[in-house]
């Protein structure tokens, strides 16, 4: 696994089957969470989110995926869910950390709600893009 940037990621199934390539690494879209850009220009937070997914899903680590309705956007990346090895709730934890908002997008919101309580206390806590940019 590798990142791209905040709420992006590139990854491969570790055995054949489900939405993943075995055989190459494919973008992932985190569904539920939406973080400043890096590129083309770094938007405020953008580094941030970055080193935050970074921090959780290192280069090379593993991670439990779970789909939602969609398995992939108009941009053919696989859309999933992330669990780290310890069980960490990785879009979760972005949002909840304030590295990311809540994007709720039908048909995939299973988590909709989970999400948006996590910004809300995010928000009020000035914590992450919160408290740092305008």
């Amino acid at each position: 696994m590798s990142i791209t940037d905040g709420d992006t990621v590139r990854a491969r199934s570790i055995d054949d089957g489900g939405e993943l390539s075995s055989e190459r690494d494919e973008p992932v879209r985190l569904i539920g969470v939406d973080t400043p850009e890096v590129r083309p220009a770094i938007e405020c937070g953008g580094a941030e989110a970055t080193r935050a997914l970074e921090k959780l899903l290192p280069v090379g680590s593993r991670a439990w995926v779970s789909v939602d309705a969609e398995p992939r956007d108009r941009y053919d990346r696989v859309l999933l869910y992330l669990w780290t090895e310890d069980g960490t709730f990785v879009n979760h934890a972005l949002v909840a950390s304030g590295a990311g908002v809540a994007l709720e997008v039908e048909p995939n919101t299973r988590y909709a709600d989970l999400f948006a309580a996590a910004e809300a206390s995010a928000r009020n806590a000035d914590v992450g893009v919160w408290g740092s940019c305008p």
